[in-house]
C-alpha cells in the first residue's frame, strides 16, 4: 500500500505519549462514540483493516529498547474557550455553595442564605492547549499521504488559571472574568512555554524526570480543563452516522476533570471526578448546565434591551 511507504517500522512516541506512559502518571484516554444507527460489526471490521489498522499509530504496541537505553517507540504489529471556561466557574459556584449550604446547616452554624462560600476558598484550574501550528481537523488520507505536512501527534501546552468562586448577580459577570484572564494568559505565550520546556526536559533528563516534573505541576491544580472543538458538519464512521463524541481521560491526580467537546451545534461536557471530593458529580452536572441557560438568557437580554 502507498500509505504504508511514508513509515517506517519503528516511530519513536511523541512527547505526550511518553508522558502518558510514565508510572508516575500512567493516564489512559477514554472515548465514547454514540451512533444514530446500529452499529454492523462485520462492516465497521472490514473498515477498519482498510483504512485505521493499516496506519502504525492505530496498530501497534509498546516496545522498550534495551540497547537504547529504555527509549520508548512504537513497533508495527500484524494485526478550550472563554465561555465554557466561565459557565464552568458558574457552575462550581453553585455547586459549592449548595454544599457548604448543606455542611453549615448539619453542623449547627450560622447559615447565610445569600452566600455560603468561604472567602478564602482558592482553586487552580490548568487548562491544555494544542499549539500544533496546522490547526483544525485534516482529512486522516490526507495527513497519511508521503511528505505530508500534517504531522501526527499533538503539542500540548497548559496555563494555569486562577478560578473566580463566587455568586455573581450578573450572570455574565463569569464570562466576563473568564474573558480577562483568559486574555492575559495568551497574551503571556504561557502555553506555547511549557511544552517546549517539557519537551527539553523529557529529551534531557529522560521520561522519570519529566513525569515527576509534569505530575507537580498537576498536584498543584485542582482542575483539569480541555475544550476541544469538533466538526461543523455531521460526519459518519464506516458509514455510521455520529450523534455526539464524549472524550475524557483517567490518571491525572486532580479533584475533577472537565472535557467539553462539540459537534455541529451541540456540546457535550464530561466530567470525571474523585467521590472523595467531589460526591455528587450530577449535581455538578446539573449545576453547570442550568448556569448556562442562565447565562444564555441574560445574553439574549442584554442584547435585546441594546436594539
Amino acid at each position: 500500500m502507498a500509505n504504508d511507504e511514508a513509515f517506517t517500522g519503528e516511530e519513536a512516541l511523541d512527547p505526550a505519549a511518553q508522558l502518558f506512559h510514565a508510572q508516575r502518571l500512567n493516564c489512559y484516554i477514554v472515548t465514547i462514540v454514540g451512533f444514530k444507527t446500529k452499529i454492523n460489526p462485520n462492516v465497521i471490521k472490514a473498515g477498519l483493516e482498510h483504512t485505521l489498522l493499516k496506519h502504525p499509530l492505530f496498530c501497534s504496541k509498546i516496545k522498550v529498547d534495551e540497547k537504547e537505553g529504555r527509549n520508548m517507540k512504537w513497533t508495527r504489529t500484524t494485526t478550550v474557550n472563554d465561555v465554557v471556561l466561565g459557565v464552568t466557574q458558574a457552575g462550581l459556584s453553585r455547586y459549592l455553595d449548595r454544599r457548604y449550604a448543606e455542611d453549615e446547616k448539619d453542623g449547627g452554624a450560622r447559615q447565610n442564605n445569600n452566600n455560603n462560600i468561604p472567602e478564602s476558598i482558592r482553586l487552580r484550574a490548568i487548562v491544555f492547549s494544542n499549539i500544533r501550528p496546522t490547526a483544525g481537523i485534516q482529512a486522516m488520507a490526507e495527513m497519511m499521504k508521503k511528505g505530508s505536512k500534517d504531522k501526527w501527534g499533538n503539542e500540548i501546552g497548559f496555563v494555569i488559571v486562577p478560578l473566580t468562586i463566587a455568586l455573581h448577580g450578573d450572570p455574565l459577570d463569569y464570562i466576563e472574568r473568564a474573558k480577562a484572564k483568559m486574555e492575559r494568559k495568551k497574551l503571556s505565550l504561557e502555553a506555547r512555554c511549557t511544552f517546549p520546556f517539557s519537551n527539553y526536559v523529557l529529551k534531557t533528563f529522560g521520561v522519570k524526570a519529566a513525569a515527576a516534573l509534569t505530575h507537580t505541576v498537576f498536584t498543584n491544580t485542582t482542575v483539569a480543563f480541555s475544550n476541544v472543538v469538533g466538526p461543523l458538519e455531521e460526519i459518519s464512521f464506516i458509514g455510521h452516522p455520529i450523534a455526539f463524541l464524549a472524550p475524557s481521560i483517567y490518571g491525572f491526580p486532580h479533584a475533577i476533570t472537565i472535557h467539553c467537546q462539540s459537534y455541529v451545534n451541540k456540546m457535550t461536557i464530561i466530567l470525571a471526578v474523585d467521590p472523595n471530593v467531589v460526591p455528587h458529580p450530577h449535581q455538578l452536572l446539573d449545576d453547570i448546565e442550568e448556569s448556562l441557560q442562565l447565562i444564555k438568557d441574560a445574553a439574549l437580554k442584554r442584547r435585546s434591551s441594546k436594539i
